[in-house]
């Protein structure tokens, strides 16, 4: 009975020491991630160092971390397997120094999930390399308060990845893109500008919804805004004004949108559309004082509804449609266009609609052609 007693009570006393162990490895295991997983650090550096290896350092173990102000040299920090990472740089100047490297990427087959860069002067060196590039299995990119200059690449690069949101960002005097997503898809751009690049936005087979609103594009040497096979894009409240051509889209399969766009002053066309099986609807759009037509859209097979838009003192026409199906001109004026002011050729109607042409409450006059339609 003694022995049996005995049995039991180190029966008890090995379970409750085997519990302990248990409860002090997963305390270990829990201070140990948080160690790993700091809330918030502000780098120790001076003005004029070189911060790469600082900010890699700080990136594996803090969640925040915090440039101060100050003018610092940068380059090559890989940010690949890197989860909810907020870099902040209100008040300091980083310039990259490295021809190989942007200051911050990920590569094709990397992972990144969760990241806010905020704030800050980011200087591209005249380098034949992004300042940032993130390629691959990306989701949940937010650049906010950014002032992007001199790169000779592209400003901001994306490719492969999701939900990308861009607030308050400036790319100015670049030699290459201001902005180039490729195969992005839920794509927000808000308050941004991009001037006096080569393209300022550029969006190639990007899907989701793309919404493009309080924006500029000012004085770039190509297009303002270039996009390619993107089924739905949105475009509201923008400036398009001085670059070679203000918006060029071709390949648009299903929506595009704009409200309250003023594409004026370009060197070519204001806004072109051209080769697409998407609807088209304009809203309070601006096209004045092109070097070819104000607006143009052209072998596009689905429906073309223009409200409340106005075409002015283009070098061509005001309103140039051709080889569309069902076009719509609601409450809008065409004026003192070199060419016609409503120039509509090859509009046919498809198969069981008696009429493709529906013109409402529409003024075409003082131009330098006859209408033709």
């Amino acid at each position: 009975m003694e022995n049996r007693s005995l049995s039991k009570g180190l029966q008890f006393l090995l379970k409750t020491v085997m519990a302990l162990m248990c409860v002090s490895a997963v305390m270990l295991l829990l201070t140990d991630r948080a160690s790993a997983e700091e809330p918030e650090i502000t780098l120790s550096v001076n003005s004029g160092d070189d911060i790469s290896q600082a900010l890699r350092d700080a990136l594996k173990k803090y969640n925040k971390v915090i440039i101060p102000a100050g003018n610092y040299y940068c380059s090559a920090v890989k940010l690949n397997a890197r989860y909810d990472r907020v870099i902040v740089a209100t008040d300091a100047v980083i310039t990259q120094n490295d021809t190989a490297f942007p200051i911050f990427y990920t590569t094709g087959n990397g992972t990144m999930t969760n990241l806010v860069i905020e704030g800050g002067t980011w200087d591209g060196a005249n380098v034949d390399m992004p300042v940032f590039r993130f390629y691959g299995n990306t989701d949940n990119i937010v650049l906010s308060n950014l002032n992007i200059v001199n790169f000779k690449n592209a400003g901001i690069r994306l490719k492969d990845g999701t939900n990308v949101r861009l607030s308050g960002v400036t790319c100015s005097g670049n030699a290459g893109y201001g902005l180039f997503l490729e195969n992005e898809s839920n794509i927000l751009i808000e308050n941004c500008t991009f001037s006096n690049c080569s393209n300022g936005i550029n969006l190639s087979k990007c899907g989701g919804t793309i919404d493009i609103t309080g924006s500029n594009m000012l004085g770039n040497a190509k297009n303002g805004l270039m996009v390619t096979d993107c089924p739905n894009i949105n475009i509201s409240n923008c400036e398009i004004k001085n670059n070679n051509t203000g918006v060029r889209m071709t390949g648009i399969s299903e929506n595009v949108s704009f409200n309250t766009v003023n594409a004026n002053e370009n060197n070519t066309y204001g806004l072109r559309i051209y080769d697409c099986t998407g609807v088209i609807n304009m809203t309070s759009a601006c096209a004045y004082d092109n070097g070819a037509s104000g607006f143009s859209i052209e072998n596009c097979s689905n429906t073309v509804t223009i409200n409340k838009s106005n075409a002015m003192r283009n070098k061509s026409a005001g309103f140039l449609i051709s080889k569309t199906s069902i076009i719509t001109l609601i409450g809008c004026t065409a004026s003192d266009n070199i060419g016609h002011g409503i120039n509509l050729d090859g509009i046919t109607a498809p198969e069981g609609k008696k009429y493709c042409i529906n013109i409402k409450g529409t003024e075409s006059n003082n131009n330098g052609r006859a209408e033709s339609e």
